[in-house]
């Protein structure tokens, strides 16, 4: 007995000394931070008193009172107070503020009147306010009051009593007035203060297998801090990405990377070694897999900040083999121009191989926020491939709107049904952008135009910046866009150009390739029209000769009518006369001309006339006296007495001799006789001139 009892009193006293250094060592965790200090009090109540804290290392925790000591005392006059304390910690640590919550001691009634102290600053109510603000990421710490990226009052989630910040900085605001007018809010604030802030590591573990459960799943995602947001200055964040089978393995694809050169990210296989690294190899990382079962993903943004930050895909598996792992050959583009074609014309090196690739097409804000809208629209993808993937966002991110998915080739039809017809248009005034992503397994770079450029809306007739063209749509895009044979304004009208002639490269060789085309083509011309006429000839006779034949063949079958014969001119003859008839309906007589034997019929010239008449000699003999005398043939014309003495019988008057030599062979027929003894003749005294009357009235 007496040997124990020295033993226990040892390990009682060493037990209380483990005690009191524990309790010292809460204690000092657990020191008490004033979020108004004691020049509040005495500072005008419209302006906030301003003040600054380091916060104790990693996993330590801190207590926050109202005043210096815990005191409520000093507001109990319905003193208004206004303060602002900022905290800072380690870049690769964040916070979690724990407080009471107000639903337990205030209804939700009075929780929104006594919240409203920015609306109703002049007001007597009793008000108390105490919000937690994270610093924008382009500042470095809470400079101004407005610049906040998150502004979160303990009044917006009355039930929630844990807040966690985003980055290592953060800051808390208090604004207080006329509390001890309300009992239910002194109570409040009694519980509330002192609330209590732990720094914790920034550190993410992720656990699961390839067959998913309730709790976990198979395929997951990590991202930046405030993805898709900038992320924030001073920040370190890490991931470990475990498979709970030991045997299993981790597969990485990045969506999204857009990270500020300047900031690292690197990525650890299970052993340590490393798979990637930004500062070596500034690209979006390739798709990864892990030798084991886990991954290490590390960030750190140093002081830089960049839109977007980065998002990536982790999936759990229990084969090593990834047979459709897209290509390490980098393809991704920004598209920043103000007009352009998206294709894949210059990426040779990727046929044959699986493909995975990330098309930005956009601007930034640091760009001109002039062109504040973007259009884009698929004019053609007919890509040769196996299970090629067209993906088309609204936004910069994987995460945006998805407007369009489109798997193996389409036809023009099948595009124009797909999307609008004057195409997309972004939607996001600030920072317009589209997401395209192409992904399969390639085996020719030929069948991608995706169309984009970017715009403005103008209703007047002219766009008022320099260079630029106006689109009949009412956009404005740059002139440089315009005759391309590129549709940029999404109705055609930047392709409507009058063509200058200045504009073309004048040659030899082009002027006389020209005069042989239009030699050629105008040979050509001519030899078609030959063709035809000839072609048109032979038709047009063949069809005359058969008119023609079956003209005669029907003449022949029928035989003329009497309608016929007396509607048809005939001829009749009165005397020594011929006359041609017409029918009734054109009465007409037209006489005929003589015929050769009432030519020979011709009577003498009388010798009365002024003009002297010649004898034919070959007529003035009877026929055996066709060959006249030498004394005959040598007679010449008959003087005027001679001509005027009668004529011997012995030689009658040449053309008495030629009617009496032409009567003997000529045969009249009876009834020309009768109408010949019929006619009246003129009366005269002597018988030659009654002979010359009658001859002249034969050629009458």
């Amino acid at each position: 007995m007496k040997l124990k009892r020295p033993f226990v009193l040892f390990f009682i006293t060493t037990a209380a000394i483990l005690v009191a250094l524990v309790d010292a060592d809460t204690r000092k965790a657990e020191t008490s931070i004033p979020i108004c200090s004691l020049e509040a009090l005495s500072s005008p109540s419209h302006l906030p008193a301003k003040h600054v804290a380091a916060l104790p290392t990693l996993g330590q925790t801190s207590s926050f009172s109202l005043l210096p000591n815990g005191n409520l005392s000093a507001v109990a006059d319905g003193r208004h107070l206004q303060c602002i304390l900022q905290l800072e910690t380690c870049v690769n640590c964040l916070l979690s503020v724990q407080y009471a919550t107000p639903r337990g001691f205030l209804s939700d009634l009075d929780s929104k009147l006594i919240s409203k102290c920015d609306e109703t600053p002049s007001s007597n109510e009793p008000c108390f306010n105490l919000e937690f603000l994270e610093p924008k990421s382009d500042q470095n710490g809470v400079r101004r009051l407005l610049d906040y990226y998150t502004r979160t009052s303990i009044w917006d989630f009355p039930g929630r009593s844990t807040l966690n910040s985003t980055t290592s900085a953060i800051t808390i605001r208090l604004f207080m007035k006329n509390v001890i007018l309300k009992q239910k809010l002194m109570n409040y604030l009694d519980a509330l203060f002192p609330f209590k802030i732990t720094v914790f590591e920034n550190i993410e573990v992720l656990t699961g297998s390839s067959r998913p459960t309730e709790q976990e799943s198979a395929i997951g995602f990590i991202q930046s801090p405030r993805f898709p947001d900038a992320y924030p200055r001073n920040i370190q964040k890490n991931f470990t990405i475990v498979n709970r089978n030991p045997k299993g393995f981790v597969r990485l694809v990045f969506d999204d990377f857009h990270m500020h050169f300047q900031s690292e990210m690197r990525i650890l296989d299970s052993d340590f070694t490393e798979l990637f690294n930004s500062r070596s190899d500034y690209r979006r990382p390739p798709a990864l897999s892990s030798k084991a079962d886990r991954l290490f993903v590390i960030f750190a943004s140093h002081d830089f900040s960049q839109l977007i930050g980065f998002r990536a895909k982790y999936e759990f598996v229990d084969d090593k083999e990834w047979p459709e792992q897209p290509t390490y050959i980098d393809c991704d583009r920004h598209f920043e121009s103000h007009g352009g074609v998206v294709s894949m014309t210059n990426y040779d090196e990727l046929v044959h191989t699986h493909i995975d690739c990330v098309f930005l097409v956009g601007k930034f804000p640091s760009m001109s926020s002039t062109f504040d809208h973007i259009y884009l629209k698929v004019e053609e993808f007919h890509m040769q491939g196996y299970g090629m993937k067209l993906e088309v966002h609204d936004g910069m991110t994987s995460t945006s709107e998805r407007l369009l998915f489109l798997m193996d080739a389409q036809s023009r039809s099948q595009l124009a049904l797909k999307q609008p017809t004057t195409g997309y248009s972004s939607s996001d005034h600030t920072m317009p952008a589209f997401y395209v992503r192409l992904r399969g397994y390639l085996t020719s770079t030929s069948g991608l135009s995706i169309v984009y450029s970017q715009f403005y809306r103008w209703s007047t007739a002219l766009c008022p910046g320099n260079g630029e063209f106006h689109c009949e749509n009412a956009r404005c895009i740059k002139t440089t866009l315009r005759c391309d044979t590129i549709n940029h304004c999404g109705d055609g009208s930047d392709e409507v150009c009058s063509v200058s002639d200045d504009i073309y490269e004048h040659s030899n060789d082009n002027e006389i390739a020209g005069i042989i085309t239009v030699v050629i083509g105008a040979c050509l011309l001519l030899l078609l029209i030959l063709l035809l006429l000839a072609i048109l000839t032979r038709v047009y006779r063949n069809k005359l000769v058969f008119r023609l034949r079956r003209e005669v063949s029907q003449l022949q079958r029928t035989p003329p009518t009497e309608t016929d014969i007396t509607t048809g001119p005939s001829m009749q003859t009165v005397g020594d006369r011929r006359f041609y008839v017409l029918p009734e309906n054109q009465i007409s007589v037209i006489e005929a001309p003589p015929t050769y034997d009432d030519a020979l019929k011709h009577p003498s010239v009388l010798t009365g006339y002024p003009t002297p008449a010649y004898a034919n000699p070959s007529y003035a003999q009877s026929p055996t006296e066709d060959t006249p005398t030498s004394s005959q043939a040598q007679e010449g014309p008959p003087t005027y007495t001679s001509r005027a003495q009668p004529t011997p019988s012995s030689a009658p008057p040449p053309a008495t001799a030629r009617r009496k030599r032409q009567q003997k062979p000529v045969e009249r027929p009876p009834a020309d006789t009768t109408e010949a003894s019929s006619s009246p003749r003129p009366q005269d005294d002597s018988p030659e001139s009654s002979e010359a009357a009658k001859d002249s009235e034969s050629w009458v």
